[in-house]
């Protein structure tokens, strides 16, 4: 995703871009690293259109 984030097995993931925003989000169904697929989903393209990426 490019951004520092926690994941766990309620398939919510928590992702930070430090000093903007925190953001949360929450759906069943997980993928193949046990993360919520459609979480996952949403966030990359969040991430990329705002220039929040801050991991390579």
């Amino acid at each position: 995703m490019g951004l520092p984030g926690q994941s766990g097995v309620g398939v919510g993931i928590l992702v930070i871009a430090p000093g903007r925003v925190s953001v949360a989000v929450w759906s069943p169904g997980l993928n193949q690293h046990r993360d919520s697929a459609r979480g996952s989903l949403a966030v990359e393209p969040l991430a990329q259109e705002t220039g929040w990426l801050i991991l390579g």
